[in-house]
């Protein structure tokens, strides 16, 4: 199994070593670390399952592709000033935690 059965979009189902049915459309896949995110429909309108899963020893895997390629989302933003932010309280903490903040 490589990387063309687990491609990003593809629809896949099988069965794991422990005998458990899985279904779900490649989020992710690591071929260095052999894992795989799928991604299935949630039980609640408009929510999903994730599953992350060891591709060594899947057996019965079938993978379709997708009609069309997953479309490319934009990332979001960073704002610089927040982030700054966060690491100084985050240093903050992490001193008062070790004992080593000085109030002066």
């Amino acid at each position: 199994m490589g990387a063309a059965e687990w491609g990003i979009g593809c629809t896949v189902s099988g069965v794991t070593p422990l005998g458990e049915k899985f279904s779900g459309e490649v989020f992710s896949y690591d071929e260095g670390m052999g894992l795989a995110v799928l991604r299935s429909q949630g039980e609640i309108i408009n929510t999903h399952d994730v599953r992350i899963l060891r591709v060594a020893g899947v057996t019965g895997l079938a993978s379709t592709s997708p009609t069309t390629p997953p479309p490319l989302e934009n990332l979001p933003l960073v704002d610089d000033a927040r982030c700054q932010k966060r690491e100084e309280t985050a240093v903050k903490a992490a001193q008062v935690s070790a004992g080593e903040f000085d109030n002066a």
